[in-house]
């Protein structure tokens, strides 16, 4: 997959390691218009030196001349309706890490004396409260980690390395730590704070991004490992503070992919941006409050985040 206001590049595909910092000026308003059909993807006029037949002359009856980033159908998680207040999750305890979208698998870090440990917890019903868990019994950074749709995968760093955690089943120990099939050059990079996607690939914050730049990457799953995602160029508001030091940072996907959840570090915020479909640029950024790790269920109607002073799993239902 693939993620303030910003131009309109063409959909060519650019890796997002390359990928310059190609935007427009920042704005404090939330929303960006929609795009304009009747410009080309870099911003340019239509060329009008190819004539486009119009629809009704296409002799398959298709939409080849419609703009594919114009919203044709609203996202899962809707932009102008909010989340109420949190409760904490039952039978959690510790600093919430990931849920899955099932809301049946959750990750929480403890804290213990050497630092901390992250500990899984397995339910059947989304109703029960989750039991203690299972540690898991190797070195990683406290700095984040995610547990794949089905809970059987887990995405940590380990001294600032993407690595990969599997298991067999619900309740089951998780298997050695592993970069194998790992094929975007993670080594001799520095990450941060894994996101899992629906689709088996990954989001992961960078360490020392320069400024300006985006703070993050995308790993897409292929049959051959798991390679750097080609993707649209991104908007100025989800790169790096103009010091360097702040990151927008994924925190969270919808399952249809059109709404990522970031936690801007600079204004301390949540923000959901929205795009009008895959693989087109996001146009719609509202803030929903102080809830760092926001991650949606799978229906959007609740979001897991931790208590911004505790660290605690709380879980939001979406207002009326």
């Amino acid at each position: 997959m693939r993620l303030s206001h910003f131009a309109l590049p063409r959909l060519g595909a650019t890796l997002l390691a390359l990928a310059p910092a190609f935007f427009f000026a920042c704005s404090d308003e939330p929303t960006q218009g929609p795009l304009d059909a009747s410009a080309g993807r870099d911003g340019s006029a239509p060329d009008s030196a190819v004539p486009v037949p119009p629809r009704d002359a296409r002799a398959d009856g298709s939409d080849a001349d419609r703009d594919p980033c114009v919203e044709m159908a609203p996202p899962l998680c809707s932009p102008t309706r909010t989340f109420g207040a949190g409760v904490p999750v039952a039978g959690v305890a510790g600093r919430f890490a990931s849920v899955t979208p099932n809301e049946l698998h959750i990750a929480v870090f403890d804290a213990d004396d050497a630092g901390t440990t992250l500990r899984v917890a397995d339910r059947t019903s989304a109703v029960d409260a989750f039991p203690t868990g299972i540690a898991v019994p190797f070195p990683i950074d406290s700095t984040g980690a995610s547990l794949s749709s089905n809970g059987l995968e887990l995405f940590v760093t380990q001294a600032s390395n993407a690595r990969r955690l599997p298991r067999g089943g619900a309740g089951q120990a998780f298997g050695v730590p592993t970069g194998d099939g790992f094929n975007f050059g993670s080594e001799g990079q520095q990450f941060r704070g894994p996101v899992a996607l629906d689709n088996g690939g990954f989001f992961l914050t960078r360490v020392g991004v320069g400024p300006g730049q985006l703070g993050f990457t995308e790993i897409a799953k292929k049959a051959s490992g798991y390679e750097q995602a080609v993707v649209v160029l991104q908007a100025e508001l989800l790169n790096t503070s103009a010091d360097g030091t702040k990151v927008r940072a994924p925190t969270g996907m919808s399952k249809d992919l059109r709404t990522l959840f970031f936690y801007d570090e600079e204004s301390k915020a949540s923000k959901m941006a929205h795009r009008p479909a895959v693989d087109c640029p996001y146009t719609t950024f509202v803030s929903i409050g102080d809830r760092p790790g926001a991650q949606p269920n799978a229906t959007c109607s609740a979001l897991y985040y931790a208590d911004p002073t505790t660290g605690a799993a709380m879980r939001a239902e979406l207002s009326p």
